[in-house]
């Protein structure tokens, strides 16, 4: 926020019958001076593209109380170095940006008093009780920031609607998210409730390979512990924070496939329960079998002189990543509206205007083409039965049944005698007990990835943080629906 301010000043002289008196919000302030005003424009875009505004400023000048005064004078009659008298030594004036009346900023120019030992060098400056720590701001205006930081709320912005250089107001908050999720020596608070089930997964903090870790509760998706790493220093530290008797209660631990942490925790805690996510496991098998198959599949069908069939399995790529039971749900959406005559196609979810248009091309049977595709392709075929019984499997009841189904799928794979397979079988048998651990527990780290989808939301709203200490607290009172 950058200002610029205009040569225009003036000073309000009323009347005591027609001023109307507010709250000062800074006790022990006794204004002694006029009112004046001037106009500041500020930068509220880019320094490429700027954006400017007029605001008015009005200062207020004056001094501390007679009370505050004398009570300054007798606590400072002795020097504390040598005992020597101290008398009056002037006075100086410290401008302190206060409280915002409508749009317009206000900041109050304050005289303070000082005392000097008349026989040493030693000389003392009167405290203003209602400033805000060592920022040249009040305290109400410190309150009016955390305020517009309610709620998720950017630095530039509440920079704007306070007056206030973005800097301080990123230290206000800072200090205040501290002083609620760390103790006296600025140290973490540990967990405010038992959990039950923790979650772990890392995220890219910055380029260049630079990632953090988050360790959440699972129920509350609270996030627990944060660390700019994703070595497994992060489980021992958590582990180290939280205490003996905190992890000794928790039951499991929901991850992706990264079997470090899986190995560091259970290192720790034997009766710790891993738990492998589905959804991991699900996008490995689509991202790292069906899509090379797939497109194996077509470089030998061109290879063989069948463009047709190749182009045929290209165009419909999509259709070999969907269950049965979505084809079956798009085919007869797109009956209906074949039957009601409607031959548009729109994005699905768009109702403005009443458009009559289908939400998928009408007429097309997505179920008939798959099936064709599959029918005289051994590989397809495979990749068929594999993807049922992987859905299979996480609808068994429990891990007897799940372990026989995901011991088919392996078995089906290493038949197959194709490298792609071949991988995916083994993912499946070195991670089974962690894959089956769901059929007992049912969690699974859906709320990691949620959290941090919420990471990457704040950091884009505030265009990055330049403080990963500032960043991380935000992060901890974002997860927690923004208490402090």
């Amino acid at each position: 926020m950058n200002y610029k301010e205009s040569q225009h000043h003036s000073q309000l002289t009323v009347t005591p019958d027609e001023a109307i008196r507010l709250p000062s919000y800074a006790p022990g302030f006794r204004q002694t001076g006029g009112w004046f005003t001037r106009t500041a424009e500020i930068n509220t875009g880019t320094r490429a593209k700027p954006v400017i505004v007029k605001k008015k400023i009005h200062r207020l000048t004056g001094g501390l109380s007679a009370e505050l005064n004398a009570m300054f004078a007798a606590e400072n009659e002795v020097c504390p170095v040598c005992g020597g008298h101290m008398h009056a030594h002037g006075s100086e004036y410290v401008l302190l940006k206060h409280i915002t009346l409508g749009s317009d900023y206000t900041e109050l120019n304050v005289c303070r008093l000082r005392r000097a030992c008349s026989v040493c060098t030693y000389s003392v400056t009167q405290r203003i009780p209602f400033q805000d720590g060592s920022h040249r701001i009040t305290r109400a205006a410190g309150a009016g920031i955390l305020h517009a930081m309610k709620h998720g709320g950017t630095c530039k912005k509440a920079a704007i609607d306070c007056g206030i250089n973005r800097n301080i107001v990123m230290e206000v908050h800072k200090s205040h998210l501290a002083g609620y999720y760390t103790d006296c020596d600025g140290v973490l608070i540990k967990p405010e409730r038992q959990a039950l089930y923790l979650g772990i997964d890392e995220w890219k903090l910055h380029d260049g390979n630079h990632y953090a870790t988050i360790i959440i509760d699972l129920e509350t998706g609270h996030i627990l512990w944060i660390q700019d790493t994703k070595k497994t220093d992060v489980v021992r530290n958590f582990i180290a924070h939280a205490g003996d008797e905190f992890m000794k209660k928790v039951k499991g631990i929901a991850c992706d496939m990264n079997a470090d942490f899986a190995r560091a925790f259970k290192k720790a805690y034997d009766h710790l329960e891993i738990i492998y996510d589905r959804f991991h496991l699900i996008r490995n098998f689509n991202e790292k079998v069906i899509t090379p198959v797939r497109i194996a599949e077509q470089k030998r069908l061109k290879a063989e002189g069948r463009h047709e069939e190749a182009e045929r399995l290209r165009r419909n790529r999509y259709i070999t990543t969907s269950s049965r039971d979505t084809l079956k749900a798009k085919d007869a959406q797109g009956a209906e509206a074949l039957k009601a005559g409607v031959t548009d196609v729109r994005p699905s979810g768009q109702t403005l205007f009443k458009s009559l248009r289908s939400p998928v091309p009408p007429g097309d049977n997505r179920l008939e083409t798959y099936e064709d595709l599959i029918r005289d392709n051994r590989l397809l075929c495979a990749l068929d039965i594999v993807r049922e019984q992987l859905r299979q499997a996480y609808m068994e009841p429990d891990a007897g049944s799940m372990k026989k189904v995901l011991e088919g799928i392996v078995s089906v794979c290493r038949e197959t005698g194709n490298e792609h397979f071949k991988w995916f079988a083994k993912l499946v048998k070195d991670h089974l007990d962690g894959i089956i651990a769901y059929a007992v527990h049912r969690v699974t780290s859906g709320k990691c990835e949620g959290i941090v989808n919420l990471i990457k939301t704040v950091r884009r709203a505030a265009y990055g943080f330049k403080d990963t200490d500032y960043f991380f607290l935000r992060l901890l009172d974002a997860s927690r629906g923004y208490p402090a």
